[in-house]
């Protein structure tokens, strides 16, 4: 079983999930493979769908061989509606992650498959990760980051 390390710096919090990789196993090693050296990104927090934030690093200068948007998710009808996303839910696009780390009210589809689950232990410390993500972005208008990167293999 592969494991991401999650890191939100400025909370100093850091959370493991594990990756899925029975529906897209193709879409779990090209998120493997991108988070082989520390994938740093700007965490932006949606204003209106509820506790979801993008965390996208610098563009990749080509264009990945999958990606995915709200208007054409990348696995297509196995992609969840952000209504339907539980705290500890990670989405991949192509090129970056989405986290869903509390309710979310949208009945739009996610940008691409739920790809990794924050393992229980970690979810009180993942909501509080993704809360001070939003505190960055709208109280403080500071730029929050998170941090991806392989954690232990089980």
């Amino acid at each position: 079983m592969r494991k991401i390390k999650i890191y939100f710096p400025k909370a100093d919090i850091t959370c493991y999930a594990t990756v899925l990789e029975d529906d897209f196993p193709e879409l779990a090693d090209e998120l493997w493979e991108k988070i082989a050296q520390p994938m740093e990104c700007e965490a932006h927090n949606t204003l209106s769908t509820g506790d979801y934030v993008q965390c996208r690093p610098i563009p990749p200068y080509h264009v990945p061989k999958y990606v995915g948007d709200q208007s054409n998710p990348l696995g297509g009808n196995k992609v969840p509606a952000l209504c339907d996303c539980v705290n500890g839910d990670i989405a991949w696009s192509g090129w970056y992650f989405a986290m869903t780390y509390g309710p979310c009210t949208e009945p739009l589809p996610n940008m691409g498959p739920i790809m990794a689950k924050v393992d229980p232990e970690y979810l009180d410390a993942f909501h509080r990760g993704g809360m001070d993500c939003w505190n960055h972005t709208y109280l403080y208008h500071e730029l929050a980051t998170v941090i991806f990167t392989r954690g232990e293999e089980a």
